[in-house]
């Protein structure tokens, strides 16, 4: 049984919000929409694998824009800790923070 994020979470704010679902990212924050409009989520943790969105119905661009769309600032990690987003690699950890 699959149930939305909405649904299952528990009325409360969250520091935050570890992802990883092989390429279902976007799916999963789609899910999640009321406690992204709300603000409940203060990070979100995920990351862009194109081949591996590409499979599950989406891309890097569309998880990025909807992520942006609920006013979230997108940094890449990298070696040296926070970096600007700027062009992607085949695996790119990003942290969404408002």
């Amino acid at each position: 049984m699959i149930q939305r994020l909405d649904e299952v979470v528990p009325e409360r704010e969250f520091k935050l919000l570890k992802i990883d679902l092989e390429g279902s990212e976007l799916r999963a924050l789609r899910g999640a929409e009321k406690l992204l409009r709300t603000r409940r989520i203060r990070n979100v943790l995920f990351e862009i694998n194109e081949a591996a969105l590409r499979l599950g119905g989406s891309s890097s661009a569309e998880l990025i824009s909807f992520v942006e769309s609920y006013g979230y600032r997108l940094s890449c990690i990298g070696r040296f800790g926070l970096q600007p987003l700027g062009k992607l690699g085949h695996n790119t950890n990003i942290l969404a923070s408002r």
